[in-house]
Parts: structure tokens; sequence; C-alpha cells
């Protein structure tokens, strides 16, 4: 964003595990934030708590729009990752799909509807848990994103998902060899 662009139209968060929302706490504090998406959860994890009274003002229903398309908006599981909103971002004839950390369960949940995509970042930062094969074939993405920090403690990406993005010529991107990427559509 130009550094004079203090306004994000939406925020959305997939589920409440902390690195996939504590970075969001200063960003409400720092722009305004026009719509913030969430799945429902109700986490008592205090940084959680925060985000949502920042939030509360902000806080929308996940429903399709001309631009996003949700194809799973939360669920009851206890496992915060089965909970994960599962979307597709839209533009200029365009899409990427969006996985948060739903495992293969999900994935397989969704093979019935139209999960193709241009761009998919990747389940679960890579894990083996997410990212089957027959989700892969469906998505048919020309490039996939993989967002993984460096040297982390779970050793993601998964080897196994890596040969498998490889066997089926999909083009990937992973953030703890590149830093930050940024897709323009």
């Amino acid at each position: 964003m130009p550094y004079f662009d203090k306004v994000i139209e939406y925020v959305i968060i997939s589920h409440p595990d902390k690195d996939h929302f504590v970075g969001v706490i200063e960003i409400l504090k720092r722009y305004k934030v026009e719509n913030v998406i969430v799945n429902g959860d109700t986490s008592e994890i205090p940084e959680y708590q925060e985000f949502l009274t920042l939030a509360k003002d902000k806080i929308i229903e996940a429903k399709d729009n001309n631009f996003l398309k949700f194809l799973q908006a939360g669920g009851n599981s206890d496992d915060a990752n089965q909970n994960s909103l599962v979307f597709k971002f839209i533009y200029n004839n365009k899409s990427i799909l969006f996985t948060g950390d739903a495992p293969i369960e999900i994935e397989t949940k969704l093979l019935d509807k139209d999960l193709e995509s241009n761009i998919l970042k990747l389940g679960h930062h890579g894990s083996k848990t997410s990212s089957s094969l027959e989700f892969l074939k469906q998505v048919a993405p020309d490039l996939a994103v993989i967002s993984v920090g460096i040297d982390n403690k779970y050793g993601h990406p998964s080897y196994k998902i890596i040969k498998r993005l490889e066997g089926l010529n999909i083009k990937y991107l992973r953030t703890d060899e590149l830093g930050d990427i940024e897709i323009k559509l």
C-alpha cells in the first residue's frame, strides 16, 4: 500500500490461531479498517479478545459478494483449523483461493465446489496435513504461495508437499525464501 493510503476495505481472519491474527491488532490501531470477517470462533486467547474488541464495530458476516466467494464460512469443531474460512478472491477475471489451515478432511468436503483458481495460498503453511493430491488437482493453480517462517519449529513446508507440487508442475513461491510476496492481478 502507498504510505498515504490509510484505509483497508477488508480484513479476513481465517481462524483464531495467533499466527493468523495477531499482526492485525496493530493494523486495526494504525489504519481505518472498514470491514472485518471472522469465522465465528469464540476463542478465549487474550490477544484474540483484544482483536475482537478493536474490530467489534467492523465485523460483518462472511457472505459472497462481487469479489469474494466463501466455500467454508466457519464451522463448529473444537479444532480451530477445521473451522478455517476458505474463500476465493476474484479480481480482473483471476482468482486466488485462500484456505487458512484447513486440513485434508475439509479439503475433501470442498471437492464438489468450484475450486479452480489461478493462485492457491497453500493450506497450513505447506504442512502435510493439507494440500491433498485430489485438492491440488481440482484447484489446478498456476502458482501456489507458501506462507511460512524461516527455520520454523514445525519443519514447514513438508518435503512431501513440495514434491507433490513439483509432480503436478505447479510453480510455488515461499515466504521463508523470498520474504514478502506481492501479487498483482
